[in-house]
């Protein structure tokens, strides 16, 4: 019969000594001798030490929902021992669970983030958002920006600062036009596969039309590239494309924005109720 196998000695004495600080650590009654003498630091490593020691699948049984990720694959090597290979799945989809549950809530926090900056108006602004991705605004509605027209006399400042704007606008401009140029160069040894559909992304400048008709087109298709360029804009906020700008970590936290969505749920359920009666 081949020997049961262990787990590694600075394993064993990485794990006891981070748990031998946790409080809410659960223990046999005998180590706690009484109220007033509450269980020492000291003897909650050395009790999780022999357990581990002793016997990892009845430690995982107890503890393995307090150890973290890399902690977890201390044990792998012991996973052909029938208890630890249980709890073990154990932990790991109780994790998995976990995770989801947080990705969840994450998502539905920018949700609401978003919801209030599309209410206050301004970080969604063309002006923003031209400023914060210049090629992209360039490309949705470039051919469309009207010549700036002041309806007041200019002042040295307010000319000094709209050229400082405009400078920062186009050496912002100039960077992500590289920036893609780089990334097209790479894409160009396949580009001979790809049939003209690939192209289609971005959306077409207008074609030629009836003199009559041409505003009107114009119209429309500057209305569909304007809404189109607000919902990119939001997607990038969403996916976690705006870190330049927004602090996404203290939004992921910010357990004040489940009211927003919890509400919208709420919505949400009621009238899909009223709705199937």
């Amino acid at each position: 019969m081949s020997e049961r196998a262990h787990l590694a000695p600075d394993a064993i004495k990485d794990i006891s000594q981070r748990l031998s600080g946790d409080l809410s650590l659960r223990l046999p009654a005998s180590l706690q001798r009484s109220l007033d003498e509450p269980v020492t630091p000291q003897q909650r490593k050395e009790y999780v030490t022999t357990l581990l020691e002793r016997d990892p699948g009845v430690f995982l049984e107890r503890y393995a929902n307090k150890l973290l990720e890399q902690e977890r694959l201390q044990f792998e090597p012991l996973r052909d021992d029938y208890e630890v290979d249980f709890y073990l799945k154990l932990a790991e989809d109780e994790a998995a669970s976990a995770a989801e549950g947080t990705s969840a809530t994450v998502k539905n926090r920018r949700l609401a983030q978003l919801n209030r900056l599309i209410d206050e108006g301004k970080y969604f602004s063309e002006d923003a958002m031209r400023g914060r991705a210049p090629l992209l605004h360039q490309q949705y509605l470039g051919q469309y920006a009207p010549a700036a027209i002041s309806t007041s006399a200019p002042t040295l400042s307010g000319t000094l600062l709209r050229q400082h704007d405009e400078e920062q606008h186009r050496n912002r401009l100039q960077q992500q036009q590289e920036q893609e140029d780089l990334v097209e160069e790479e894409e160009d040894t396949s580009s001979d596969e790809c049939d003209t559909s690939c192209h289609n992304s971005m959306p077409s400048s207008h074609q030629e039309l009836p003199p009559d008709k041409h505003g009107a087109v114009m119209f429309g298709q500057q209305l569909q590239n304007s809404e189109d360029f607000l919902a990119l804009m939001h997607q990038r906020f969403l996916a976690g494309d705006d870190k330049e700008y927004v602090d996404y970590a203290a939004i992921d936290k910010n357990a004040a924005l489940d009211d927003d969505w919890a509400a919208q749920a709420e919505d949400d359920a009621q009238e899909k109720y009223f709705d199937a009666d």
